[in-house]
């Protein structure tokens, strides 16, 4: 990861550094990346392409990082400064700074006046600063008016969607709060009085196996509890009662699939590889009824144990005619602490079309609810036409989702879904149901 920040970093500071000339950097390096994977013969295998997307992707954040601290520590009059510079270059800009101490007096606190000549030309860093002070003027101009967009169109779907939010972050609670009592009323049915007297260390150990663990909490190891059952619900045809008969059927088909792999991939620190976990993922069509939302909904339900970590991602169609947006989609993560291990903010959502393609956004808006226990990210796809075209053909071509997301401990994982057949199937199925 050393060699390519080091690359990408002194591309950046050859750059105007603004945030659309860095973005169009960072899109050319991943498209430069991805041309360099895909020249490789025989191919490269698919865990050797994504470390290699995470290496850069990793090395993009901790530039943005950088950038956004420097920004931070500027002095509240001025604009965003520069990357800090390095190597021999930052050296002998400090020492000339102790060897001159007017040198900081260079840069001109007020415009000159008109036909005064200045004393010496500027330099390149004071070049870059002047620059940043005129986009900074001008972006200001703007910001609160976005800023203000944004807010109004994050409220208004939070608004449309209220209950579908609500329903989907209690509707697990509930359904423990349901069986609960099933567990309880089987208690009186043990004969106590059989039992003989036990000390106390016996009682402690006699507890665990008396109790009935809900399917949350079934081998969980080391992990500890969820609070949320990630898993598929079983399918009960008496519950689907007016749907029609063919269509009832082709839910029992899909909820018989097998699973798909996933993968968790955390960056460490130094020169050693990723940390590499796998578990699975059960690609599913389940069906409820909810207001101004289709009935049929995509799902993809993540099983990564070995990480402590398990979740859900699905798809669903807005049935509103003057709708926002056409589809919610929503990613909910969900893990027990393990030593700063433990997610506690979903980043964002990526595409693959294949594993030489480089990584696509759905044109949506983006909205993210976060705690230590449950993470969750909703996203509402666009309505109008161009946006139509690119989520439709990427939710009919993708082959690989990508979550980014961020631990506890600052690190940044992604957390890889494969489609696969099954994914294929569930996908295909409930995108002709929509229709």
């Amino acid at each position: 990861m050393s060699d390519i920040y080091s690359v990408l970093r002194k591309a950046v500071e050859s750059t105007d550094q603004t945030t659309s000339a860095r973005k169009a950097l960072y899109t050319k390096a991943r498209q430069a990346l991805n041309d360099g994977l895909q020249s490789y013969d025989p191919p490269l295998s698919k865990e050797a392409v994504e470390r290699q997307i995470l290496t850069l992707e990793s090395a993009i954040r901790k530039i943005e990082a950088e950038f956004a601290q420097a920004e931070a520590s500027g002095e509240p009059s001025h604009d965003t400064p520069p990357l800090p510079e390095s190597g021999d270059e930052a050296k002998g800009e400090r020492e000339g700074a102790e060897r001159s101490p007017s040198a900081t007096d260079a840069k001109p606190k007020t415009r000159p006046r008109a036909g005064a000549k200045p004393d010496r030309k500027p330099t390149s860093s004071q070049l870059r600063w002047l620059s940043f002070a005129r986009l900074r003027k001008s972006l200001d101009r703007l910001l609160l008016p976005l800023i203000g967009i944004l807010i109004l169109c994050v409220a208004l779907i939070v608004y449309n969607y209220r209950d579908v939010i609500r329903d989907r972050l209690g509707l697990q609670s509930a359904r423990q709060d349901e069986a609960q009592p099933e567990v309880l009323e089987a208690e009186p049915a043990k004969d106590v009085d059989a039992v003989p007297p036990l000390s106390d260390a016996d009682t402690r150990e006699s507890e665990v196996p008396e109790e009935s663990p809900t399917r949350a909490e079934a081998d969980l190891g080391s992990c500890g509890t969820f609070q949320t059952d990630f898993a598929p619900p079983e399918f009960v045809s008496s519950s689907l009662e007016g749907v029609d008969p063919e269509r009832i059927t082709l839910l029992e088909e899909l909820s018989a699939l097998g699973s798909q792999e996933a993968s968790y991939w955390r960056e460490v620190e130094g020169d050693e590889a990723p940390e590499h976990l796998s578990g699975t993922v059960l690609w599913r069509l389940t069906y409820e009824e909810e207001s101004d939302l289709s009935p049929y909904r995509a799902e993809a339900f993540i099983q990564l144990d070995s990480a402590c970590l398990r979740g859900r991602f699905s798809v669903q169609k807005s049935t509103k005619a003057d709708d926002v947006v056409s589809h919610i989609a929503v990613v909910e993560i969900e893990s027990t602490p393990r030593g700063g291990l433990g997610v506690v903010q979903i980043d964002d959502l990526m595409w693959l079309r294949d594993s030489q393609a480089p990584l696509e956004r759905l044109d949506a808006a983006y909205m993210r609810l976060d705690d230590m226990a449950m993470n969750v990210l909703i996203l509402g796809l666009r309505t109008d036409d161009e946006a139509r075209i690119v989520n439709e053909d990427l939710l009919e071509t993708f082959a690989f989702v990508h979550i980014f997301a961020t631990l506890e401990s600052g690190e940044p994982i992604v957390i890889v879904l494969e489609r696969g057949e099954t994914g294929a199937k569930v996908v295909s199925t409930a995108r002709n149901l929509w229709r």
